[in-house]
């Protein structure tokens, strides 16, 4: 009903009466695709980037053919996934002890605890990722969205590119501190600055591996679009998709995966909050 009155408004006030059920269909599908990547299919990712498609030829009406063809397509889709429920790495069982809430043991017996296989992390994840919310920036920098936001491509183009850097290296710290964040709470290291002073080993490879990354995120996010746009001349929204490509690919697949350092790495276990307290775990 709700469909049909906006449908109806929009088409009395000359506009096109295909946008309103598409922007509907953009809601549904972006919640389907939401559903299918948390439940670990690969629909999910790839729901995300044909949506992109329906951004670069938005308000054109011929969104609503697009719009058609992926509601028909999720709903298929939400079948299949319906008839493997639950995935396959939970069961039925830790879903309900999820839900009702394990009893806490309390540190160290939560980390040290055993618990059920995980599943194994997709290769090339970031990537796939960075590409999705690149090309989604330059799909509606590129498409009819520019003609609303900033009165066309060649308006949005003439945005100070001297900030892009700037703003590209607060993305690349952000992703940075969330990823030690993620490595390194309650696993502090095991020889901190006294001890590789005392005993002159600086680098501590098996621990300071999980520094690369977040280094390679700020330094490149802030190096990569002054490439881009310098020297190699490249349009302000290619420069920022490739830039946001690059931010995602090195902070989620460069060096070990969390389940790896956390079971691997050359460091201790200690309380997240306790100051690096706790019991020595080498690799």
């Amino acid at each position: 009903m709700w469909i049909g009155l906006l449908t109806l408004a929009t088409a009395l006030h000359g506009g096109s009466p295909a946008l309103s059920p598409s922007a509907a269909a953009f809601g549904y599908l972006l919640a389907s695709a939401g559903t299918f990547g948390a439940m670990g299919r690969s629909s999910g990712i790839l729901l995300f980037y044909l949506l992109g498609a329906l951004v670069w030829v938005w308000p054109d009406p011929r969104v609503f053919v697009g719009a058609v063809i992926l509601v028909a397509y999720a709903a298929v889709e939400h079948r299949r996934a319906l008839a493997k429920f639950p995935p396959a790495t939970r069961s039925i069982d830790s879903l309900v002890m999820a839900a009702a809430g394990r009893p806490a043991m309390g540190w160290p017996f939560e980390v040290l605890s055993p618990t059920g296989p995980r599943a194994p992390k997709r290769r090339l994840r970031g990537l796939a990722i960075g590409g999705l919310i690149g090309g989604w920036i330059y799909a509606g920098a590129n498409g009819g969205i520019a003609d609303i936001m900033f009165k066309g491509v060649e308006d949005f183009e003439l945005l100070p590119s001297h900030s892009v850097p700037v703003a590209m290296g607060v993305i690349g710290l952000i992703l940075a501190v969330q990823r030690l964040g993620r490595f390194c709470a309650g696993y502090p290291w095991s020889l901190g600055l006294l001890g590789r002073y005392g005993t002159g080993r600086w680098i501590d490879a098996s621990y300071d591996v999980v520094f690369v990354a977040p280094f390679v995120s700020v330094v490149g996010g802030t190096a990569l679009p002054w490439v881009l746009r310098e020297p190699l001349n490249f349009s302000l929204s290619a420069t920022i998709a490739l830039t946001f490509v690059f931010l995602f690919w090195v902070s989620e697949d460069w060096g070990p995966t969390s389940a790896d350092w956390h079971l691997t790495g050359g460091h201790r276990i200690a309380p997240p909050m306790a100051g690096g307290v706790g019991v020595s775990v080498k690799a």
